[in-house]
Parts: structure tokens; sequence; C-alpha cells
């Protein structure tokens, strides 16, 4: 199985990042990627972006230099609520990604 270097991860994230949210105030790089052991050309690589003008959770993925990317979208307002959900439920996604 071939591996992503994580230098190169990390670059591509922030590059695209900049390019398609270049005002939005917070973003985590989270998932598989950055487990070395497990950093692979199948994985995607997940974003969760926070901002206050977004609101509710929401999500999509594009593909991104070949590098296969989801962004998880979260209101800075509703954050506080999300977490909450998600503590009640049997999918804690966004407390992971955290």
């Amino acid at each position: 199985m071939e591996l992503y270097d994580i230098n190169k991860v990390l670059e591509v994230s922030k590059t695209l990042f900049s390019e398609t949210y270049p005002d939005v105030e917070c973003f985590i790089l989270t998932g598989s990627q950055l487990e070395k052991e497990f950093v692979s050309v199948v994985s995607d690589i997940d974003i969760l972006i926070i901002d206050s003008r977004l609101s509710g959770v929401s999500s999509a993925g594009m593909l991104y230099q070949g590098y296969k990317v989801d962004f998880t979208r979260v209101g800075l307002h509703s954050l506080n609520e999300v977490l909450i959900d998600s503590c009640y439920s049997s999918s804690n996604t966004i407390i992971d990604m955290i």
C-alpha cells in the first residue's frame, strides 16, 4: 500500500483550505491521514471547519490534486448544541474529529 507523506498531506490541506475557505475562522485537520500507520492513498483527508457565519452541520467532498477531501462544516453558534447532541448519539463524528 502506497503511503502519503504526512508533510504533503498538511501542505495540500493548508493550500486547499486557503483557496476554498479563505475567510473561515478555524479549520482542524482530522481523520486517519494523521495516523502514521494508516496514511494511505485509499483514505481521504478530513477537514473540520468551524465558523460563526455557518449554521448547523453540513459536509462536502471533492478531489484535489489526486487527494480525496471531505469537509465537515459546523457553525460556531451551533457547536455547543452539536457537541451535546453527539454525546447522546451512537455517531460521535464531530466529537471524534475534535
